[in-house]
């Protein structure tokens, strides 16, 4: 499983349960672009593409969830988000 050494590559050397060895690694780096982002309408994603797609959302302090944008596909990507929902017991 190659791709599994990848996505775990550094993990041995740190404990990343605790938040201040995830952050050592680079965790949340994408956090303060994200949260600058304008949310968009969902009517503005395009009628064309895949009949599934993967979309970001942010859920705002006030429990509102506001669309952020489309992720372009990507099949792993895909495999992996149907997987989550499988093991969350959607399906």
């Amino acid at each position: 499983m190659p791709e599994l050494k990848v996505l775990l590559a550094g993990t041995d050397e740190r404990d990343l349960t605790k938040l201040d060895e995830y952050r050592a690694i680079g965790g949340y780096d994408g956090v303060p672009k994200a949260r600058a982002m304008t949310p968009q309408a969902f009517d503005t994603i395009g009628d064309e593409g895949p009949e599934f797609t993967l979309l970001m959302a942010r859920r705002m302090t006030s429990g509102n969830v506001v669309l952020l944008g489309e992720i372009p596909f990507d099949n792993k990507l895909m495999k992996r988000a149907f997987d989550r929902l499988e093991e969350q017991g959607h399906g």
